[in-house]
């Protein structure tokens, strides 16, 4: 239940992150790190039936790993952070595997219920985490950029080009520095 609410919320402060809402930036992390927390922290007990072998406790834990993984991948994506690559080719790649054992596994075991709602729980979850990984991966970062900043495309330019540079501390500050004059401009015009 928990886990379903804080992916509605996921959703709907990335929603907000690009209409742009004030502050759905900072409720898109939080959530997403929540859900992070509990697939790495409890991945386990989400997956875990009454019988549970070793063999289904380890796949368990490395489910958990690999959906944290592509959770942080969608984040650093999202907040333009570095690292958001490897994050969401790992969490594809380990998804993915968690998914293909658990299709075999659950097909091994048809005769029994426990197990088999155990592996469809691995299935749907692999199948959506892997899916929407791949999306987030094939999104090009620079549209994303344009599209939050849709409203100031000077900024969005700005802020391409010194991602361009990979970062250089002088190219942030003058964006800060230029973004800062024109909104004083702008208040200074209103008045």
């Amino acid at each position: 239940m928990f886990e379903k609410v804080l992916v509605v919320f996921a959703v709907l402060s990335l929603v907000g992150k690009f209409i742009p809402l004030p502050e759905a930036g900072i409720f898109f992390i939080v959530s997403m790190c929540l859900l992070a927390f509990i697939y790495f922290l409890f991945g386990y007990f989400l997956f875990k039936e009454k019988e549970t072998s070793f063999r289904n406790k380890f796949l368990s834990v490395f489910a958990g790993i690999a959906f944290t993984v592509a959770i942080s991948g969608m984040l650093f994506k999202v907040m333009f952070w570095p690292g958001w690559a490897e994050n969401l080719v790992g969490g594809i790649a380990f998804s993915f595997i968690a998914m293909f054992v658990s299709i075999r596994k659950k097909s091994k075991s048809e005769n029994n219920e426990g197990k088999t709602n155990y592996y469809k729980g691995i299935i749907l979850r692999s199948g959506i985490i892997v899916s929407i990984s791949g999306i987030f991966f094939a999104l090009p970062t620079n549209e994303l950029i344009r599209l939050q900043f849709r409203k100031d495309p000077k900024l969005a330019e700005m802020i391409i080009s010194c991602r361009e540079k990979n970062g250089e501390e002088d190219c942030w500050e003058e964006i800060k520095t230029q973004h800062e004059n024109e909104i004083l401009q702008k208040l200074d015009n209103a008045q």
